[in-house]
């Protein structure tokens, strides 16, 4: 069964029971990155890890030495967008990747447990969520992704992008984006755009080299978007695209 799965928000990990299962241990070795000519570098990177290879936004921050089940983790707060809200809280953004033992469930079936599980979280207030939705990767493997917006504290407005899916060998895949704010801005809501980015990496996990595809990232990238203006930066700000382009 799927025991723990966990909901990122920025450097803290909220423990989720009754979703994913295993010990297996994040590899001691970090994945390595592929890089091309500076003036032909896309706006993202390439991470090829053992077993798993995705796309991940260029320039944002790598932790060194990945915790638990993480064999990727990355923050990009600040980083192709404003530092703060319109609230004047400041903005918050990452994306990790889980790896798990072997499993038997589905899973459309740990992701229905991941948010059964977030009833039992004191912490956590379920603004909404979406409907669960069955994908497939561009290898061919199935996979489930979760939307949920969520009030941590009573203080942080949490958008949580997660997504489980399973690789040949059975072993269980969590691939996590994250976006907060003060609990009364509206970033989020009007900054769809970033979300859709976020999702396009999310999703750009595969477990077959041969067959990645970025087509859903480039999409995501092009045509550039703005988002709105906010109280650190009063004039439009680019689209990740631009920014991560840029660096």
């Amino acid at each position: 069964m799927w025991k723990k799965a966990v909901f990122s928000i920025a450097v803290l990990v909220i423990a989720l029971p009754g979703c994913l299962d295993g010990k297996e241990k994040a590899p001691s070795s970090r994945p390595t990155t592929q890089t091309a000519p500076a003036e032909t570098q896309p706006a993202w990177e390439v991470v090829k890890g053992k077993g798993f290879t995705i796309a991940i936004p260029r320039g944002w921050r790598k932790l060194p030495m990945p915790i638990g089940h993480h064999v990727l983790y990355i923050n990009g707060d600040g980083i192709g967008v404003p530092a703060i809200d319109e609230t004047g809280s400041p903005i918050q953004m990452g994306f990790t990747v889980e790896r798990y033992s072997k499993l038997k469930a589905s899973p459309m079936g740990g992701a229905k447990k991941n948010l059964a599980g977030l009833k039992w979280n004191r912490r956590l207030k379920v603004i909404s969520q979406s409907e669960i939705k069955s994908i497939t990767l561009s290898d061919g493997a199935e996979a489930a992704l979760i939307r949920v917006l969520l009030l941590k504290d009573r203080t942080r407005r949490s958008l949580q992008l997660k997504m489980f899916a399973k690789d040949k060998d059975s072993r269980g895949w969590v691939v996590s984006a994250w976006i907060v704010t003060g609990k009364d801005s509206a970033f989020i809501a009007k900054n769809k755009s970033l979300e859709r980015w976020l999702l396009a990496h999310v999703t750009s996990l595969c477990f077959d080299r041969k067959k990645f595809d970025t087509a859903a990232i480039r999409a995501a990238y092009n045509p550039p978007a703005t988002q709105p203006t906010t109280s650190s930066r009063p004039t439009t700000t680019s689209a990740p695209a631009k920014k991560h382009k840029a660096r």
